[in-house]
């Protein structure tokens, strides 16, 4: 059914259908009633039809139901015998009652209708104004919600009608609390400056500070304006205070402050040139301490003035750049040549990037100097240095070459110098990029370069090692060193190599060792053969004494020939002595020994040379025994050859002194004269194998040059030292022989059953049989004489081979051994030795440069006791010799003595 509000015009076609649905429910009510009524009351339901028709339907629709009724009526309802006769007054006062009856239900329900319509629109009309005052309501209350300033309003008696959140929260007051309270008691405010107002409308912002409410926190400093409201008289109603917290927003002026001040300093403080540059005009507007420095202007000499570094020959460039950058692009790592104000050019790495305003038009640049003058020489340098690297990798005389390793176990050439190629046999920039095995090397040669490859990558040092090439008919021989280019990966992608041709080296090595061991054979020869005569000779000149007996005649000829005969023996002793002390073959049969018996039977000795000298002989020994541990007949040649050498470079009646005295752990043994001296540039090489000092001298008196050197290396073969020394010549000379002292024995102790010997602090112990290996001679020379001063018997080896073969005669209780040493590493010979029976209860201890986990298990897998790493610490060497001391290993005696 239609709304009453709701017009005929809005309804249409459905206002005839809702009054015909009337009228055929009137009908049918009627119809219904029929049984009941008759004839009687034909319209009785016609005037309800009419009454809805009216009602919701309207005027028009109700007259024709009231219309179309009565037609009904009279067809259906009304018998025919009424209207036999025709329209009398009867049926024609009963027509004009249902005209009148429907015509006033007509106008009454017409006039109804349309005040109720009005009604309606007007009920709808304020329901509209309700809602849009609601929705207005809520959009002021969202609005003051979401404002982030607070807001109070009030009324003519300035009294609060509304707030918001913000306001809540900067007052302390809720908006309940608010609402109703009076203004000054809400809104504390104690404002920096009063004013009058300048006029009544809304006033300029002031600042003060809100005090919150009692018990709430501390004073707010805001910033707060009035709007005074009028109504339509202008009459004023309230007021609108709007404020916010502006605490927070000095707090952020305050750090944005400091931010700038720490911008300046970061832009003063830093390393590179800082320059902004306007567009227009094209001046500087900021020059910091590095662009001062950089270009030799102060910032008052550059800033509000044009840009003044860029040479003539750089402007358009420079111009270039700066459009660009005018045009939004941002340069990087731009170089430039540019000027200081003294003139000097100065090269700088540059970037430069727009600087725009709020509209975004770009009104300067951002300059950036980096001063790369240094790097630029460096660079020009390097290039040079590579120059001259790739002049000398040219030409090389050995090969050079960088290689990297292959999957399939093969060498890939990278670069290889002219040399590389002629050993591979094949034109210059033939091997580039070219495996090892397309070049002609067999697999063993591969196999043999890719180990030393690797494990140069895996101990991080470059190796060292020799190999053999046939070549054209002849086998050449070449001394390889291999390093990875980048050791500190564990799987270095290139390693260069040197390859030199040693092959004459070796042959002229091998020449000189062979020259060596005839040398040796000779002088062994020569000194046997010389001895055979020599002895009926001294039996013969015995013999003439014997039977001259007091002839004085013949008394001088004797004497002559009884000193050149010890001279003569003498001289072979040193040849034998020089032979068997650089062959190794000299073993000492040390003694516990009071060093002052040595130093008699040496003057004894040498006295017959002093007597004939007519020198003064001195002896000064201490009171008490200095006992060492010494082969006392090697330590008496010592003595007396220092004695025989004083005698003979001191001129006759000279003075000559001899003194031993304790000094520390040592016994010192003194020679002195006043004799020719030594001159300074002599010093160094007075103890090296035939060198003498004064050639000018006679050959009866000026020997071989060997005593001295014979002297030394017995010396260092007990432990001790032997110093020369001299003012000069003319001014005599002194050598000091120095010897460990032995230590002290308990009367009645008897000497054990092995062999003992005394070590340079005079400590008594058992000799053991000590190997040391190291391709570093120094390194092995000076462990074998800290080793040989604790009084132990040692053999010396310079690579893996030698020191397999010195083992195998040698038979040592320890084995001091190297790892990368030529021919046979340390591992490899470790293993070796661990095969033989004598070897296996050898104590091994690896002394390496490497001391990582790794080698440190490497060693012990290849059958290493113990992994030291350089240098040796000495109180871990004693603990280790005393403690095989203690229980020695079952390690066999030597198969070969080497005399």
């Amino acid at each position: 059914m239609p709304s009453p509000s709701t017009s005929p015009a809005d309804i249409g076609p459905r206002r005839w259908a809702w009054a015909a649905l009337a009228l055929g429910l009137a009908l049918l009510l009627r119809w219904a009633l029929q049984p009941m009524l008759g004839d009687r009351m034909p319209l009785v339901t016609l005037y309800g039809a009419v009454a809805v028709a009216v009602w919701v339907a309207g005027a028009l629709p109700a007259v024709a139901v009231a219309l179309l009724g009565f037609i009904a009526a009279r067809q259906w309802f009304m018998p025919d015998s009424w209207f036999a006769q025709g329209w009398g007054p009867l049926e024609l006062a009963a027509a004009g009652g249902y005209a009148f009856s429907a015509g006033l239900i007509v106008l009454f329900g017409h006039a109804l209708h349309r005040a109720r319509r009005r009604l309606v629109r007007e009920v709808e009309q304020r329901r509209a104004a309700e809602e849009a005052c609601e929705t207005e309501r809520r959009r002021l209350a969202i609005t003051l919600a979401s404002i982030p300033d607070g807001v109070l309003v009030s009324d003519a008696e300035d009294r609060i009608v509304s707030t918001n959140a913000e306001a809540s929260r900067l007052t302390g007051w809720s908006v309940a609390q608010s609402i109703g309270r009076p203004l000054g008691e809400v809104f504390d405010v104690e404002f920096d400056h009063v004013a009058a107002p300048a006029s009544p409308g809304p006033q300029p912002p002031q600042s003060g500070r809100l005090r919150r409410r009692e018990g709430e926190a501390a004073a707010v400093a805001i910033e707060a304006s009035v709007a005074p409201i009028f109504d339509e008289g202008g009459r004023r109603v309230g007021a609108v205070r709007v404020f916010r917290d502006v605490g927070a927003l000095r707090e952020s002026e305050r750090r944005l402050l400091q931010a700038h001040e720490a911008l300046y300093v970061v832009v003063q403080s830093s390393p590179l040139g800082v320059v902004v540059l306007d567009h227009e005009p094209a001046v500087v507007r900021l020059w910091n301490g590095a662009a001062e420095r950089l270009f030799g202007l102060s910032a008052s000499e550059a800033v509000d003035r044009p840009l003044a570094v860029v040479p003539p020959e750089a402007e358009a460039a420079f111009a270039e750049q700066i459009e660009q950058v005018r045009r939004g692009v941002v340069l990087s790592d731009a170089q430039a040549s540019l000027a200081r104000a003294d003139g000097r050019s100065v090269e700088v790495r540059m970037s430069a990037a727009p600087l725009a305003d709020t509209s975004g038009r770009v009104t300067g640049s951002l300059l950036l100097f980096a001063d790369i003058t240094d790097r630029v020489q460096i660079e020009a340098s390097l290039r040079r240095t590579d120059a001259t690297l790739r002049a000398f990798f040219d030409n090389a005389p050995a090969g050079l070459g960088v290689v990297s390793l292959t999957d399939d176990g093969d060498i890939l050439h990278l670069h290889d110098n002219p040399v590389s190629c002629r050993i591979f046999g094949v034109p210059p920039g033939a091997t580039e990029n070219r495996r090892a095995s397309e070049l002609g090397a067999t697999p063993e040669m591969i196999a043999l370069w890719r180990t030393h490859y690797q494990r140069s990558a895996t101990l991080g040092v470059p190796l060292v090692f020799e190999y053999s090439q046939a070549m054209q008919g002849q086998t050449m021989r070449y001394r390889a060193t291999v390093c990875a280019v980048d050791p500190g990966t564990d799987a270095a992608a290139r390693y260069c190599y040197m390859a030199e041709d040693i092959t004459e080296r070796k042959q002229a090595e091998d020449a000189l060792a062979e020259a060596d061991r005839r040398k040796d054979e000779f002088i062994a020869t020569l000194a046997h053969e010389l001895r055979n005569p020599l002895a009926p000779l001294r039996n013969g000149v015995h013999l003439l004494r014997v039977l001259s007996g007091a002839n004085a005649a013949v008394e001088k000829p004797l004497s002559i020939m009884e000193r050149q005969i010890a001279h003569m023996v003498r001289l072979i002793d040193d040849l034998l002595d020089v032979a068997r002390v650089s062959g190794g073959k000299l073993e000492l049969q040390r003694h516990r020994i009071d060093a002052a018996d040595a130093v008699r039977e040496a003057v004894e000795t040498s006295q017959p040379l002093i007597q004939a000298a007519g020198h003064r002989l001195t002896i000064s020994l201490p009171p008490e025994p200095l006992f060492i541990d010494a082969d006392v007949t090697r330590v008496c040649q010592v003595v007396a050859n220092l004695l025989n050498n004083a005698a003979k470079y001191t001129p006759q009646q000279g003075r000559v002194r001899v003194s031993l005295e304790p000094d520390g752990e040592w016994a010192r043994i003194s020679v002195e004269d006043d004799g020719r001296g030594i001159a300074a540039d002599m010093l160094p090489r007075v103890f090296e194998m035939f060198t003498q000092v004064d050639r000018t001298l006679d050959r009866s008196r000026g020997g071989l040059g060997i005593g001295l050197a014979i002297a030394r290396k017995l010396v260092l073969m007990h432990g001790g030292e032997l110093e020369a020394s001299s003012r000069g010549p003319g001014q005599g000379s002194r050598f000091v022989v120095r010897l460990p002292l032995a230590a002290p024995v308990g009367e009645g102790a008897l000497a054990p059953p092995r062999i003992v010997t005394t070590d340079a602090r005079g400590h008594t112990r058992t000799a053991l049989r000590v190997l040391i290996a190291d391709d570093n001679i120094d390194a092995a020379d000076s462990l074998n004489t800290i080793v040989r001063l604790r009084g132990h018997d040692t053999r010396v080896a310079h690579d893996g081979l030698d020191a397999l073969q010195r083992a195998e005669t040698f038979r040592p209780q320890l084995a001091l051994l190297d790892i990368g040493m030529p021919g046979l590493d340390g591992h490899d010979l470790a293993r070796r030795l661990r095969t033989e029976p004598w070897g296996r209860a050898m104590r091994l201890v690896a002394v390496s440069g490497w001391g990582q986990e790794r080698d440190q298990a490497a060693s012990i897998a290849a059958g290493f006791d113990e992994h030291w790493v350089k240098p040796v610490d000495p109180a871990a060497l004693d603990a280790l010799l005393e403690g095989i001391e203690q229980a020695p290993a079952a390690v066999a005696e030597p198969a070969v003595r080497e005399d």
